[in-house]
């Protein structure tokens, strides 16, 4: 669950009539179904989450011409596990979107003491929440990359596929080449890949509300239409930041032997050089297929997870 995603879920009911604020969860109904709901929506959405890896990582003679092929190609070829490699450790990302909600709804809470203004009382919890969350997201990013990247196959006559490998091969390989510092390697890249996202999402999220609501005043709390708005928001989001995404992804996957090309500029400088312009938009579409689902889907499971977590005097 990246940090935009649970900051849309979290903030939407932040005010208003039959809105449920932090301080009427039972935090132990709470934390049950809370993680329950985010790893279903992580396994729902991560086949698209490993087509956009994919698409953003390979360079030199393409294995895949976009989405559709890319989808298709590894369904033929390496099934339904190719489409779920890696994840086994993604799920553990599960842990940071709990420390994402916890640490965005207390930062809010105090936040909201000081200020009325809305930009400051969801960018400074959010800032915030993505600084520490992403201290468990960047190793379970980099392993589970590495997972599904591994043994590609595009043809029916091309090498066999090496065999699958295990979380703790991965672990082992990037200690043993890189040291710890190899499981946070591209560590600020994602914070400064996360905060603009947020960013653009609460702006185009927050205009398409504005537009509802005068349209239709009583949608304040209708979560359909919180549902498109995200689903909008999702969608823009993805293609305006897909290309700090791209260098993201490829500074995360990169060859420790990799001479520059584990560095900022270096990642810049090979993707032009191999793709143009253009690469950076690579694997927008599979982007925009992972992060408007996810945008729909976390609002309404988060919606419906603080509703069953109400404390008995809060319940209708």
């Amino acid at each position: 669950m990246s940090a935009v995603s649970t900051t849309q879920s979290t903030t939407q009911s932040s005010s208003g009539p039959g809105v449920v604020e932090w301080e009427h969860l039972d935090k132990k109904k709470f934390y049950l179904f809370a993680p329950l709901a985010s790893l279903a929506t992580r396994f729902a959405l991560y086949p698209s989450n490993l087509v956009k890896t994919r698409l953003q990582a390979q360079s030199g003679k393409l294995l895949y011409r976009g989405t559709w092929d890319a989808f298709t190609k590894i369904w033929q070829f390496e099934g339904i596990k190719g489409l779920y490699k890696g994840f086994l450790p993604n799920s553990l990302g599960v842990i940071a979107s709990q420390i994402y909600v916890t640490t965005f709804e207390l930062s809010r809470h105090m936040v909201s003491a000081s200020t009325d203004n809305e930009l400051i009382k969801n960018a400074v919890p959010g800032g915030a929440a993505s600084l520490i969350s992403q201290s468990v997201v960047v190793p379970v990013d980099i392993v589970s990359q590495r997972m599904m990247v591994h043994g590609q196959v595009t043809s029916p006559f091309g090498a066999a596929a090496p065999p699958l490998i295990s979380t703790r091969q991965v672990v082992r390989e990037i200690l043993k080449t890189e040291g710890t510092k190899g499981l946070f390697r591209g560590y600020w890249t994602s914070i400064c890949t996360f905060a603009p996202s947020s960013v653009v999402w609460w702006a185009v999220y927050g205009k398409v509300r504005e537009i509802q609501l005068e349209a239709a005043p009583d949608t304040k709390t209708h979560v359909p239409a919180q549902a498109l708005a995200g689903a909008i928001a999702g969608s823009v989001t993805a293609v305006v930041t897909n290309p700090l995404d791209t260098i993201r992804t490829r500074l995360q996957l990169a060859n420790s032997n990799e001479v520059g090309a584990i560095t900022v500029r270096g990642t810049i400088d090979t993707l032009l050089r191999q793709s143009g312009w253009g690469g950076l938009l690579k694997g927008a579409t599979a982007r925009v297929i992972h992060m408007a689902p996810n945008s729909v889907l976390m609002i309404t499971a988060y919606e419906m997870v603080k509703r069953w977590s109400l404390k008995p005097e809060h319940q209708e």
